[in-house]
């Protein structure tokens, strides 16, 4: 799915006609994982939201869509001119997903909204593209629910300090759901599914299976530096045959001397931390070669030549 259908999407966005929106709070612990809670909120006058909703279809239509370059499946990279795709059901969010899903389809109506802690706004309805109609979630992650500070309203001819709280209705997201697939138009989309735990939970996985393979040193070594700073999201884009492929000893021998990681013959040598990040590296599709010199270099992301 392309910048060109999501295009389609919101151009057809005002062609539904029972958008409703909601205010969400994001429950995330250690014990129970992540939980929601959501608050449908009614808007006045009743037609606001139809408003609203043709002002977010013209402005990503003309303006937000274009500034993006292309859809990516979600490989952990954070490129700018990139929206990031991933399936709901996919081994990285599917729990979340389902979790969320169930929420909004039955949202609270009756507790107050300002006793929410909100961490997110979104909008809800649906699109039909070449006959095939969408469920469609529009989501802002940022709190809806603001303090008026230092605002003044003139009362009696003098301007009285105004401390309500307010509710603000963002038409820019950072996490649109189509169907199934949810696309991360910004990172802070990442805060819906709480995918920090997620990417770690992958990480811890993917580790075990490499010290498997019993072509390291020294496991604990290894596991201390792929499980630290930035590797456990390189983790995300983890090639599966490339760790099958270094099991044959030849291809270990070769990798080793292309991206100079100390070898032994047998196994890698990953006391020395360096070359555990190199390993990591190449084995999250973030190590590759110059075409023009076939020297090694590291990339943000990559996909097939076509």
């Amino acid at each position: 799915m392309s910048i060109d259908f999501l295009t389609e999407i919101f151009n057809n966005l005002p062609e539904y006609n029972n958008w409703t929106f909601q205010i969400l709070q994001i429950n995330t612990s250690k014990r129970n994982g992540t939980s929601y809670v959501s608050r449908r909120i009614s808007i006045s006058p009743n037609d606001k939201i139809s408003e609203l909703i043709q002002d977010i279809s013209n402005r990503y239509t003309s303006e937000e869509l274009p500034a993006y370059e292309c859809v990516d499946n979600y490989d952990g990279a954070s490129i700018g001119n990139r929206i990031y795709k991933l399936e709901g059901k996919g081994e990285l969010i599917s729990t979340e997903f389902n979790s969320l899903i169930t929420t909004l389809a039955d949202p609270n109506t009756e507790i107050d909204p300002f006793d929410l802690k909100s961490r997110a706004s979104v909008f809800i309805g649906e699109a039909t593209v070449n006959g095939h109609t969408y469920p469609v979630k529009l989501f802002s992650l940022q709190n809806p629910i603001t303090t008026l500070k230092n605002k003044y309203l003139l009362s009696n001819g003098s301007f009285k300090e105004v401390s309500d709280k307010v509710l603000t209705i963002r038409t820019t997201f950072d996490a649109v759901i189509v169907g199934e697939t949810v696309y991360l138009f910004t990172m802070a989309g990442e805060n819906l599914f709480n995918m920090s735990h997620a990417y770690k939970t992958v990480c811890n996985n993917r580790i075990d299976e490499i010290i498997e393979c019993n072509f390291i040193s020294d496991s604990d070594a290894f596991k201390n530096v792929a499980s630290s700073g930035h590797n456990p999201r390189r983790f995300v884009s983890f090639n599966e045959a490339h760790l099958q492929q270094l099991q044959d000893a030849d291809t270990r021998a070769r990798i080793a001397e292309k991206f100079s990681i100390g070898y032994d013959g047998t196994t890698f040598d990953t006391v020395d931390c360096k070359n555990s990040e190199k390993l990591v590296k190449l084995l999250c599709d973030k190590g590759k070669v110059d075409p023009f010199d076939d020297s090694p270099v590291e990339v943000a992301g990559s996909k097939k030549w076509v």
